[in-house]
């Protein structure tokens, strides 16, 4: 299993690459891939043997003729029909497309690909607004659009998919105010809109995801606070609210997000000042990053015994009265403690701070 999802999820879409400006797949891949997909299912092996028998000159014609198709979805679709493949139309459509250089915009014609479960068009160079026909795909899982040009807003829509866990938008230029809607996504496990546009307050609704693993909005244009429904989310491990627009102070409440491995957050707009919280709790945590948080008082000594933090990175100009020495003396080795003296300047909200 491990194998063939390596297959399935980087050298098949390594191969097709370095197959440009003339990509194919062969028959011995195209069995590979169907071996990936019924792993996942219902096994049948008569099907396994009929993609194992077709020649390997019809395969790489057809599949070459859809990817001369590209970006007109619709008509790669047409050419794979004649291997009456669903699986090859699935994976022509959308697993190996990212990092490949596309143009063009988001194909409202996914839709008709019923069983796909994964859109990964990341890094590519598509423009124009996501479709909201997309939001009556109901086997989605996965929405990964990272890296392109895109504008616009959410579409309310892609709340009505239900079987969504992964929503990537980072590093696009979209705009406008979150939908409320997206606290219908009960089954959301990361929800990453860095490096966006996106204004106004956080709706009130997001407090319903609970599934929530990761929650990235960086870089961005939102107003008001930290919302207090953050410590809702108890199954988080990464949390990232670096230069979001966003006003302190950071809610008391967040001591309750025991299972963080990651913590960031950095220049909150307002005047307010607030003690440090509470982080005591978060046994877990491996990076924590408070800078331009308006943060004043004491810096607790417990961050000392933290043994799992590696990364510390506070305040700028530090206004704490407990000596930085005192506290950090007992930090186990591999700690980095040059983190905390570093003068980092704004531009440190970007995702690239630390990796």
């Amino acid at each position: 299993m491990v194998s063939l999802n390596q297959f399935y999820c980087n050298e098949l879409p390594s191969l097709i690459h370095q197959r440009n400006p003339n990509p194919f797949i062969t028959t011995q891949e195209l069995s590979k891939l169907m071996q990936w997909k019924l792993t996942r299912g219902k096994w049948r092996p008569r099907l396994l043997d009929f993609v194992s028998s077709i020649e390997d000159a019809v395969v790489k014609r057809a599949s070459e003729k859809a990817f001369e198709s590209l970006p007109d979805v619709e008509k790669a679709i047409s050419e794979l029909s004649a291997l009456k493949l669903y699986t090859l139309e699935e994976l022509v459509a959308f697993r190996i497309l990212k990092g490949q250089d596309l143009p063009g915009t988001l194909p409202p014609e996914l839709t008709r690909l019923r069983y796909l479960q994964t859109i990964d068009l990341s890094r590519n160079y598509l423009h124009g607004t996501i479709p909201k026909q997309w939001g009556s795909m109901m086997n989605i899982s996965k929405i990964a659009l990272l890296g392109n040009r895109l504008t616009g807003s959410i579409p309310v829509e892609i709340a009505n998919i239900s079987t969504l866990r992964v929503l990537e938008l980072w590093n696009n230029q979209m705009s406008g105010n979150l939908p409320p809607e997206l606290g219908n996504l009960t089954q959301i496990q990361t929800l990453d809109i860095s490096s966006n546009y996106f204004s106004g307050e956080l709706p009130a609704t997001l407090a319903k995801l609970t599934t929530l693993l990761e929650f990235r909005i960086e870089d961005n244009q939102f107003s008001g606070k930290i919302p207090d429904y953050i410590q809702n989310w108890t199954s988080i491990t990464k949390l990232m609210i670096q230069g979001s627009g966003l006003k302190g102070p950071i809610p008391s409440g967040i001591s309750r997000l025991r299972n963080l491995t990651d913590l960031r957050i950095s220049d909150l707009e307002g005047p307010e000042d607030a003690p440090m919280p509470q982080l005591n709790s978060m046994t877990k945590l491996h990076t924590l990053v408070l800078r331009n948080c308006n943060i004043s008082g004491k810096l607790h000594d417990y961050l000392g015994t933290m043994t799992s933090l590696k990364h510390l990175l506070t305040e700028e100009e530090h206004n704490f009265s407990l000596s930085i020495v005192t506290t950090f003396v007992n930090m186990p080795a591999g700690f980095s403690l040059p983190c905390i003296l570093l003068n980092v300047s704004t531009s440190s909200s970007r995702r690239d701070l630390m990796k």
